[in-house]
Protein backbone atom coordinates (compact mmCIF):
# COMPACT_ATOMS: atom_id res chain seq x y z
CA UNK A 1 0.00 0.00 0.00
CA UNK A 2 1.49 3.32 -1.05
CA UNK A 3 1.70 5.92 1.73
CA UNK A 4 -1.00 8.62 1.74
CA UNK A 5 -2.53 7.60 -1.63
CA UNK A 6 -3.66 4.09 -0.76
CA UNK A 7 -2.67 2.82 -4.22
CA UNK A 8 -1.93 -0.88 -4.30
CA UNK A 9 1.37 -1.47 -6.11
CA UNK A 10 3.52 -4.50 -7.00
CA UNK A 11 0.60 -6.91 -6.65
CA UNK A 12 1.29 -10.62 -7.05
CA UNK A 13 -0.89 -13.70 -7.09
CA UNK A 14 -0.76 -15.95 -4.01
CA UNK A 15 0.76 -18.85 -5.96
CA UNK A 16 3.77 -16.70 -6.92
CA UNK A 17 4.44 -15.90 -3.28
CA UNK A 18 4.52 -19.50 -1.93
CA UNK A 19 2.78 -18.25 1.18
CA UNK A 20 3.63 -19.81 4.53
CA UNK A 21 3.14 -17.15 7.24
CA UNK A 22 -0.18 -15.83 8.55
CA UNK A 23 -2.35 -14.15 5.93
CA UNK A 24 -5.82 -12.63 5.82
CA UNK A 25 -8.45 -12.90 3.12
CA UNK A 26 -10.03 -9.63 1.94
CA UNK A 27 -12.76 -8.73 -0.53
CA UNK A 28 -13.92 -5.49 -2.19
CA UNK A 29 -16.04 -4.95 0.94
CA UNK A 30 -12.88 -4.42 3.03
CA UNK A 31 -10.57 -1.53 3.78
CA UNK A 32 -6.91 -2.50 4.16
CA UNK A 33 -5.08 -0.79 7.00
CA UNK A 34 -1.34 -1.28 7.56
CA UNK A 35 -0.79 -1.64 11.29
CA UNK A 36 2.99 -1.24 11.03
CA UNK A 37 4.35 2.33 11.23
CA UNK A 38 0.95 4.09 11.33
CA UNK A 39 2.62 7.42 10.50
CA UNK A 40 3.02 6.12 6.91
CA UNK A 41 -0.77 6.35 6.53
CA UNK A 42 -1.17 3.20 4.43
CA UNK A 43 -4.91 2.76 3.99
CA UNK A 44 -6.54 1.34 0.86
CA UNK A 45 -9.74 -0.08 -0.51
CA UNK A 46 -9.32 -2.94 -2.98
CA UNK A 47 -11.71 -3.63 -5.83
CA UNK A 48 -10.84 -7.34 -5.86
CA UNK A 49 -10.59 -10.38 -3.57
CA UNK A 50 -7.14 -11.30 -2.32
CA UNK A 51 -4.82 -12.21 0.51
CA UNK A 52 -2.79 -9.73 2.56
CA UNK A 53 0.02 -10.19 5.05
CA UNK A 54 -0.54 -10.28 8.79
CA UNK A 55 0.83 -6.70 8.87
CA UNK A 56 -2.46 -5.52 7.35
CA UNK A 57 -5.84 -5.37 9.05
CA UNK A 58 -8.67 -6.08 6.61
CA UNK A 59 -11.60 -4.09 7.99
CA UNK A 60 -15.17 -4.67 6.82
CA UNK A 61 -17.32 -1.69 7.82
CA UNK A 62 -20.65 -2.29 9.50
CA UNK A 63 -23.73 -1.62 7.39
CA UNK A 64 -24.25 1.79 9.06
CA UNK A 65 -20.80 2.89 7.82
CA UNK A 66 -20.04 3.84 4.23
CA UNK A 67 -16.70 2.31 3.22
CA UNK A 68 -15.34 5.54 1.67
CA UNK A 69 -16.42 7.52 4.71
CA UNK A 70 -14.57 5.13 7.03
CA UNK A 71 -11.54 5.07 4.72
CA UNK A 72 -11.27 8.86 5.00
CA UNK A 73 -11.63 8.69 8.78
CA UNK A 74 -8.69 6.24 8.86
CA UNK A 75 -6.65 8.51 6.55
CA UNK A 76 -7.39 11.64 8.59
CA UNK A 77 -4.74 13.55 10.55
CA UNK A 78 -6.78 13.02 13.73
CA UNK A 79 -6.68 9.25 13.31
CA UNK A 80 -2.97 9.31 12.43
CA UNK A 81 -2.26 11.16 15.68
CA UNK A 82 -4.37 8.65 17.61
CA UNK A 83 -2.71 5.67 15.92
CA UNK A 84 0.78 7.05 16.52
CA UNK A 85 0.02 7.74 20.19
CA UNK A 86 -1.34 4.20 20.57
CA UNK A 87 1.50 2.41 18.82
CA UNK A 88 3.59 0.09 20.89
CA UNK A 89 7.09 -1.29 20.23
CA UNK A 90 9.95 1.17 20.03
CA UNK A 91 11.81 -0.09 16.96
CA UNK A 92 8.83 -0.77 14.68
CA UNK A 93 5.70 1.11 15.83
CA UNK A 94 2.48 -0.86 15.48
CA UNK A 95 -1.14 -0.24 16.45
CA UNK A 96 -2.91 -3.28 17.86
CA UNK A 97 -6.43 -4.31 16.82
CA UNK A 98 -7.97 -3.37 20.19
CA UNK A 99 -6.69 0.21 19.98
CA UNK A 100 -7.69 0.48 16.32
CA UNK A 101 -11.24 -0.63 17.11
CA UNK A 102 -11.46 1.67 20.18
CA UNK A 103 -11.06 4.83 18.11
CA UNK A 104 -14.10 7.06 18.68
CA UNK A 105 -15.51 9.27 15.92
CA UNK A 106 -18.80 10.87 14.94
CA UNK A 107 -20.95 8.76 12.62
CA UNK A 108 -23.36 10.93 10.65
CA UNK A 109 -26.54 9.45 9.17
CA UNK A 110 -25.80 7.03 6.32
CA UNK A 111 -27.38 9.44 3.80
CA UNK A 112 -24.72 12.05 4.62
CA UNK A 113 -21.96 9.46 4.50
CA UNK A 114 -23.19 8.32 1.09
CA UNK A 115 -23.26 11.92 -0.16
CA UNK A 116 -19.73 12.42 1.15
CA UNK A 117 -18.62 9.24 -0.65
CA UNK A 118 -20.24 10.46 -3.87
CA UNK A 119 -18.26 13.72 -3.66
CA UNK A 120 -15.04 11.81 -2.90
CA UNK A 121 -15.58 9.59 -5.97
CA UNK A 122 -16.02 12.66 -8.17
CA UNK A 123 -12.88 14.25 -6.76
CA UNK A 124 -10.90 11.02 -7.26
CA UNK A 125 -12.10 10.82 -10.86
CA UNK A 126 -10.97 14.43 -11.47
CA UNK A 127 -7.59 13.65 -9.88
CA UNK A 128 -7.19 10.65 -12.20
CA UNK A 129 -8.02 12.77 -15.23
CA UNK A 130 -5.54 15.43 -14.13
CA UNK A 131 -2.87 12.76 -13.58
CA UNK A 132 -3.46 11.35 -17.07
CA UNK A 133 -3.14 14.88 -18.47
CA UNK A 134 0.16 15.37 -16.64
CA UNK A 135 1.47 12.04 -17.92
CA UNK A 136 0.48 12.94 -21.50
CA UNK A 137 2.16 16.35 -21.17
CA UNK A 138 5.34 14.69 -19.89
CA UNK A 139 5.25 12.23 -22.78
CA UNK A 140 4.87 15.06 -25.30
CA UNK A 141 7.65 17.05 -23.64
CA UNK A 142 10.01 14.06 -23.74
CA UNK A 143 9.17 13.55 -27.43
CA UNK A 144 9.93 17.21 -28.12
CA UNK A 145 13.25 16.95 -26.27
CA UNK A 146 14.16 13.86 -28.23
CA UNK A 147 13.44 15.63 -31.53
CA UNK A 148 15.43 18.69 -30.42
CA UNK A 149 18.51 16.69 -29.54
CA UNK A 150 18.35 14.68 -32.76
CA UNK A 151 18.61 17.92 -34.74
CA UNK A 152 14.97 18.10 -35.68
CA UNK A 153 14.20 21.44 -34.02
CA UNK A 154 17.47 23.28 -33.49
Amino acid sequence: IESNTGRLINLKIAEEERLVSGKYLFTPEHILYSKIRPYLNKVSYPNFTGICSADIYPIRPRKELNKLFLLNILRSKQFQIYANCNSDRANIPKINRKDLLNYIFVVPPIERQNRFAEIVRKIEKQKQLAQKGLEKSEELFQSLLQRAFKGGLV
